[in-house]
């Protein structure tokens, strides 16, 4: 299996996430759902509505024999599908920002949670809410 190569973010609540560079196959197959399990609502929803409509639009067409209109609807479909597959990787990173997530590095990795263990995540800053003790304070 080829090594990938992984973005990896951390947030200090939610810990490590890794983002793998490159076509993301699961949001071509999955589209919608993909976008969805990743708390993308609002894409998600776009994208399976994009999805369904395409997809009734080429079974019309089939049933009412107009084969021209279901091949322009089934390019579309894959059109749609290839740019969610090339752009996903993107949004997925623009979303663990707006969420917090700081990027940390760029590792190799065969799995997204392969890329993640190779980091450490950062040590948490000491509180610096209090001052340090001075002389007075020793009484």
């Amino acid at each position: 299996m080829a090594m990938k190569i992984f973005d990896v973010y951390h947030h200090p609540e939610h810990g490590l996430r890794s983002v793998k560079q490159g076509f993301c196959w699961p949001a071509f197959l999955g589209n919608g759902l993909w976008a969805l399990r990743r708390g993308m609502a609002g894409l998600g929803a776009g994208l399976l509505v994009a999805v369904l409509t395409l997809a009734g639009t080429v079974a019309a067409a089939v049933l009412l024999e107009a084969y021209g209109a279901a091949a322009g609807a089934g390019l579309a479909a894959m059109a749609m599908l290839s740019f969610a597959g090339r752009r996903a990787n993107h949004w997925w990173r623009l979303t663990l920002r707006r969420e917090g997530f700081y990027r940390l590095c760029t590792v190799d990795g065969h799995t997204s949670t392969a890329a993640a263990a190779q980091v450490a995540p950062p040590e948490p800053e000491p509180d610096r809410s209090e001052s340090a003790p001075t002389i007075m304070d020793r009484e």
